[in-house]
């Protein structure tokens, strides 16, 4: 799994091995493959193959922009 987690300060990307499983009880990510949390500063990904891990990290950066942005596509899926 792949962190991207940071402050208005910082931003640090590193890679985990902790299991997903076990982020599903802190964080609603069930049948998820990537996550933003707002209130955390974090982005979540799962490990698979790397283009994937890229493709949900610009996905999941994006739904962060738009939430910071206070804009309502943050909650949408289809962009």
């Amino acid at each position: 799994m792949s962190v991207v987690r940071g402050t208005k300060d910082t931003r640090t990307i590193w890679v985990s091995k902790r299991d997903w499983e076990a982020l599903s009880d802190v964080y609603d990510i069930d049948d998820a493959e990537a996550y933003w949390s707002h209130a955390d500063s974090v982005i979540l990904i799962q490990r698979q193959k790397h283009s994937y891990m890229l493709q949900n990290l610009y996905h999941e950066l994006t739904h962060a922009i738009l939430d910071t942005m206070n804009s309502k596509l943050s909650y949408d899926e289809a962009f």
